[in-house]
């Protein structure tokens, strides 16, 4: 069963949610949780998938949602193919954040994680620690942690890790730099980091990740034989 954006609530109120994980719109996550509290909310994701129940965030996460249902149907060429089709960079993946950084940044409430938060996706490259948030915020690590976990519903390792993985995603779509020179300029250091981070979060790899952008031409001109091999699995 799927729902989209707010159509959340209404299998919440039939109360087919009840212990399973859902998702709707960020700005509808809280009151779904204070409506309906038998159901697990995850208010930073694009979809979630719990069992045959299907929610997601609404709005251009709806054809996300609907790029996983034939994807699980006809495979993962054939939802590429409809993706370039329907003018879709890339389907994104239901573990994918409902925000970016850069506008999550700009939504903070705290002036000093404000400034902190600009600070840090200024200096994705640099090898960030603690001490240097401390530093740079006047704050203590036990202090940024709650700020960071009440303004941004996340750890500051876990904002660094999007952050960065943001900056790679663009230099992937946009350049045909190496890739271990990306895990670099992006501030993950390795190869082999950047990987499992892209394998985690994307579920794919960055290698995989460029030559997606770069093959939606071939993609497309592919796509009858594309619908043939999928309806034929």
């Amino acid at each position: 069963m799927v729902a989209t954006g707010t159509g959340t609530f209404v299998l919440a109120t039939a109360g087919l949610l009840d212990g399973h994980r859902a998702t709707t719109h960020w700005r509808a996550c809280k009151s779904l949780a204070e409506l309906f509290p038998k159901v697990k909310v995850v208010s930073d994701q694009v979809f979630v998938r719990d069992g045959n129940f299907l929610t997601s965030a609404g709005a251009s996460a709806a054809l996300d949602q609907s790029l996983a249902l034939v994807q699980e149907d006809f495979g993962k060429d054939v939802a590429m193919s409809v993706a370039h089709r329907k003018v879709m960079f890339l389907r994104r993946t239901g573990g994918e954040s409902q925000v970016s950084t850069h506008l999550a940044a700009q939504m903070i409430g705290h002036e000093g994680l404000a400034r902190l938060a600009a600070w840090i996706l200024a200096n994705t490259s640099k090898d960030i620690t603690a001490e240097m948030l401390a530093e740079q915020s006047a704050m203590s690590a036990r202090t940024l942690s709650r700020l960071f976990a009440k303004e941004l519903g996340m750890t500051p390792a876990g904002f660094i890790e999007r952050a960065r993985l943001e900056v790679a995603r663009r230099l992937l779509e946009e350049s045909d730099m190496r890739i271990d020179m990306i895990a670099k300029k992006s501030g993950f250091g390795s190869e082999e980091r950047l990987r499992r981070t892209f394998q985690r979060v994307l579920d794919m790899t960055p290698r995989e990740y460029h030559d997606r952008f770069r093959g939606g031409a071939a993609l497309t001109e592919n796509w009858p034989l594309l619908v043939e091999r999928g309806g034929a699995a």
